[in-house]
């Protein structure tokens, strides 16, 4: 916004096969201040009249053109770097044209938005980039009307020289961005499923150990039936333990008494006043927290279930 006279600016970016350029989505930048009812073709999808930017070749159009007049000749921004590919470079020489005189060329292929920019009375330049691996042309438009001395003052040049580092690095860091963001959820994903599957083994272990016990207690039951006593000794035996129950719950109850006394006293607490009761915004927010941690717990395990099947849910005590 800083440029004097800039009114819009777009960006066009070489693509990896080098046979084309195109402008990616969201691309462009307007001065509010400047916007116009001639701007809503070149930036509103929605417009009747909405010129598409399409794909251009070096050459083609004014990104094309620009693009094409720089040669591969660029100014270095930053030093110090050790690959080449890292080096933001951005063109040497800046040179403003009107635009219109370039629509109305015979020897220019016809291009819809090359001829309205024409109609919209506006001086161009452009400004190559190449940052990491990255390569385009960032486009400047000002008005015809803007004094030309001011447009090419030492000072504006710079600053769009920077401006154009600024945008190519940003774009250019879109990709190594997304890589990371992928690389990131991949990690996560196989970190969740690990965990699944540690506690779907954990599961089948118990199920396991469960089916043996129960299998353990069957056997002894059939072998106690087996080995069942006659009915005299039944008897006695029966007599054996009521004996054994009297003596044990006469010596318990001394024990019992005296447990019974020590908890009486240490329940008599220690002379001092309770801790206070929570407050309403206490107890509201313990709630609040409580209700959003278990939504959120549940939200998962449902998204869990919904992507990777019931035995990826979480087990819900």
């Amino acid at each position: 916004r800083w440029a004097y006279g800039v009114v819009f600016v777009e960006l066009w970016v070489l693509d990896d096969t080098g046979s084309h350029l195109f402008r990616p989505e969201g691309g462009w930048s307007i001065e509010p201040s400047a916007y116009e009812s001639k701007f809503v073709p070149l930036t509103d999808p929605l417009s009747v009249d909405y010129l598409p930017p399409d794909e251009l070749a070096p050459g083609e159009g004014l990104p094309g053109m620009i693009f094409s007049t720089a040669g591969g000749h660029y100014h270095v921004i930053s030093r110090g770097v050790a690959n080449d590919d890292m080096l933001t470079r951005c063109g040497n020489k800046i040179t403003w044209h009107l635009v219109k005189p370039i629509a109305d060329d015979p020897d220019q292929p016809y291009n819809p938005r090359l001829k309205h920019l024409g109609e919209c009375r506006l001086a161009a330049a452009g400004v190559t980039f190449k940052v990491g691996g990255k390569r385009g042309v960032v486009m400047y438009f000002a008005r015809e009307s803007s004094d030309r001395n001011k447009l090419e003052d030492s000072l504006n040049i710079d600053y769009m020289k920077h401006a154009t580092m600024l945008i190519g690095s940003a774009y250019a860091h879109r990709a190594h961005r997304e890589n990371v963001r992928e690389a990131r959820e991949h990690v996560a994903e196989n970190g969740w499923k690990c965990l699944k599957s540690e506690v779907l083994r954990i599961h089948r272990a118990g199920e396991c150990l469960a089916e043996h016990v129960k299998e353990q207690s069957q056997m002894k039951l059939h072998r106690s039936e087996e080995l069942l006593p006659s009915t005299f000794e039944s008897a006695s035996s029966e007599h054996t333990r009521r004996n054994s129950l009297a003596i044990s719950i006469c010596t318990a109850v001394p024990t019992i008494r005296h447990n019974i006394k020590k908890f009486m006293k240490k329940w008599l607490g220690a002379n001092v006043s309770p801790p206070p009761n929570f407050n309403w915004s206490e107890s509201g927010w313990t709630f609040v927290g409580c209700f959003l941690t278990l939504t959120i717990l549940s939200n998962i395990n449902n998204a869990l279930g919904s992507t990777y099947g019931p035995d990826y849910q979480i087990v819900m005590g």
